[in-house]
């Protein structure tokens, strides 16, 4: 069984060596490495509805990137989210909790698989990024689906007008907002996680 501490590492090389053979391909027909990269996440990686609202996705995010970072930076933190989320629901099948608890389920699931990815997700953004740009980021990479008809403007407002959702500063210091942040961004994720979960046998 992987370890916890596994849970977070992901082989960026070999990704990278995949990219590079879809990139190689894609490039004689496609000269936007955006796209190339959307198209990637959803052929090679299964990661994303559609290359074009990957492209919206990634063109969005690609402002707040730190000087050190690139796109590819983010296609693998989106691809490490989707291992996470892998190994998040096998252990949320298994796990039970006094009905009606929602909270005691969301707060144990984000302080056991979310809250370390939280530190290495921000690790790639500027400190300008706003905490409902976050969030709306979490629900986007932890999501199991995209629901019908997602259009990412409006995806982005219901974030940015969740009253649950943190402001970025507090005066002129930046607050650790990162706990309500991820509450605001997997809440509803877990919540209907847990709700429609498969049981399995013992």
């Amino acid at each position: 069984m992987e370890k916890m501490n596994d849970l977070y590492k992901i082989n960026r090389e070999r990704f990278l060596d995949n990219y590079r053979v879809t990139e190689n391909i894609l490039k004689s027909t496609e000269k936007n490495k955006v796209k190339i990269i959307a198209q990637w996440l959803v052929d090679n990686q299964s990661v994303g509805p559609s290359q074009e609202s990957n492209v919206e996705i990634i063109n969005y995010y690609s402002k707040y990137l730190k000087k050190d970072k690139t796109l590819l930076d983010f296609a693998l933190e989106w691809i490490r989210a989707q291992k996470i989320r892998s190994r998040y629901m096998l252990h949320l099948i298994k796990t039970h909790f006094p009905s009606n608890n929602s909270n005691l389920v969301i707060d144990y699931f984000i302080s056991s698989f979310f809250l370390k990815y939280n530190k290495i997700l921000r690790d790639i953004f500027k400190d300008t990024i706003q905490e409902y740009e976050l969030s709306a980021l979490l629900d986007i990479i932890f999501a199991s689906e995209r629901e019908q008809n997602f259009i990412f403007e409006n995806h982005m407002e219901k974030h940015k007008n969740n009253p649950q959702c943190p402001t970025l500063f507090k005066g002129s210091e930046r607050i650790d907002t990162s706990i309500l942040t991820l509450r605001s961004g997997l809440a509803s994720i877990i919540k209907r996680d847990y709700e429609s979960r498969v049981q399995i046998p013992p």
